[in-house]
């Protein structure tokens, strides 16, 4: 089995993934899916706050409440570094407007 691992979600189950913090949530990962069954990295921030189980992301990474920090050690880790990344990033209005997205 396969796993997407979404940062906004798992941030919103309550997973603090952020500065020191790393070390016990891939040891959490490794015991609970495995870290080989991660097959591609969702780097996505979060509107919400940790543990709030509301799962909205798509804010700038930088203004969200998962933060720079949050991102560092996972794109960083080498057990990570062979599978895609998604960075999500939202639109801004005017752009989607003018581009007719929005």
């Amino acid at each position: 089995m396969a796993f997407a691992s979404i940062r906004a979600h798992l941030f919103a189950a309550g997973y603090d993934f952020r500065g020191r913090k790393y070390a016990k949530f891939r040891r959490e990962l490794a015991s609970i899916i495995g870290i080989g069954s991660v097959k591609v990295l969702h780097l996505n921030d979060s509107k919400k706050e940790l543990g709030s189980r509301g799962g909205s992301h798509g804010t700038h990474r930088r203004r969200g409440t998962i933060g720079l920090e949050g991102f560092k050690r996972s794109v960083r880790d080498e057990a990570f570094a062979d599978i895609p990344k998604i960075l999500e990033t939202p639109k801004e209005k005017e752009k989607e407007k003018r581009a007719g997205l929005g």
